[in-house]
């Protein structure tokens, strides 16, 4: 998958709020912490959607790293994907993820 593909997924992935999480990677059914490639998760932040997407291996990479630019840009005080999913709604988090994959598939044309 490449960078806009892997952004489109994660996103479609926390589309709806139910499957979206804040303050750890991903969420099991009873609300328990997870790790973001296991079967059991079916809620995830930012960062965990992107884990999810790649299986955990480094092709999240460029997309992280559009992400992470386009908050640096926005916001002196970023301290990262996961701190913005953590502190913002869920709407902003799609928002971000809207702009991200706008950039990329600009970077890519």
């Amino acid at each position: 998958m490449n960078t806009v593909e892997i952004l489109k997924a994660a996103r479609e992935l926390i589309s709806d709020e139910k499957r979206w999480t804040q303050t750890v990677y991903a969420r099991d059914e009873n609300g328990n912490s997870v790790n973001a490639t296991d079967p059991m998760a079916v809620c995830f932040c930012s960062r965990g959607a992107i884990d999810k997407i790649t299986a955990g291996n480094r092709a999240w990479g460029g997309a992280y790293d559009v992400l992470l630019d386009l908050l640096v840009s926005e916001d002196d005080n970023c301290l990262g994907v996961a701190d913005f999913n953590d502190k913002h709604t869920h709407a902003e988090v799609l928002s971000l993820f809207d702009r991200a994959i706008a950039r990329a598939e600009s970077e890519a044309a």
